[in-house]
C-alpha cells in the first residue's frame, strides 16, 4: 500500500515539475515577446495550469498524508511538517497570485488585437510579483524535494525552504532588468 501511495506522491511532483516548467517557459517566452500574438502563443496553455498543478498539489498533499498514517513517518519529523506547510502554502498561492495574474495577462493579450505589445500588457509581464512567484515555486520544488530525501530536522528545513525563496529573487530581478520591450502600442 506504502508503494502505491508513495507512486501517487512522485506522480503529483512530476506533475508540479511540468506545471512549473511549463509556466516558466511561457514567462520566459512572453518576456521576448514583441508582438501580442507572440504574447498569445506564449500563454496558450494558461488555461491548462490550473487544472494540472490543482489536482497535482491535492494528491501530492492527499498522499503524503496518507504514507504519514499508512507507512513509519510521523508528525513529529520537523522535514515533513516543514514540507506539508510549503506545499498548502504553494497550493494557496499559486492559484491566488500566480494563475491569477498569468489568467489576467493572458485576457488582455486575448483583448487587445494584433500589432505590438500595449502598456497594459507589457505592464502585466513586467510584473515583479508574478516573476518572482514562477521563479519561487520552482525553486521551492526544488527545496522540498532535496528536504524530502535528506530528512534533516526542523531548522535545517525551513532554512533550506528560506534559502530558496531568497535565491528565486535573483532569476526573476534578472529577467525582469533586461532591456525594455520593443516600441508600445498606445492602450
Amino acid at each position: 500500500m506504502l508503494q502505491t501511495l508513495l507512486f501517487f506522491h512522485v506522480l503529483a511532483a512530476i506533475g508540479l515539475f511540468t506545471g512549473v516548467t511549463l509556466e516558466l517557459i511561457a514567462v520566459l517566452r512572453v518576456s521576448r515577446a514583441a508582438t501580442l500574438s507572440e504574447v498569445r502563443a506564449a500563454t496558450l496553455n494558461t488555461p491548462l495550469m490550473g487544472p494540472l498543478m490543482g489536482l497535482s498539489s491535492l494528491l501530492l498533499i492527499g498522499m503524503g498524508i496518507a504514507m504519514v498514517y499508512v507507512g513509519s513517518f510521523s508528525w513529529a519529523a520537523g522535514w515533513l511538517n516543514a514540507v506539508f506547510v510549503l506545499a498548502v502554502v504553494l497550493a494557496v498561492l499559486g492559484p491566488a497570485v500566480t494563475g491569477r495574474k498569468a489568467d489576467a495577462m493572458h485576457a488582455l493579450a486575448l483583448q487587445a488585437g494584433d500589432g505590438p505589445i500595449t502598456q497594459a500588457v507589457d505592464n502585466a509581464r513586467r510584473d515583479r510579483v508574478f516573476n518572482y512567484m514562477v521563479f519561487m515555486s520552482l525553486f521551492e520544488l526544488v527545496a522540498a524535494l532535496y528536504v524530502m530525501v535528506t530528512k534533516p530536522d526542523l531548522i535545517p528545513a525551513v532554512t533550506v525552504i528560506a534559502g530558496a525563496a531568497v535565491l528565486a529573487a535573483f532569476p526573476a530581478a534578472l529577467l525582469l532588468r533586461r532591456s525594455s520591450a520593443p516600441a508600445l502600442a498606445e492602450t
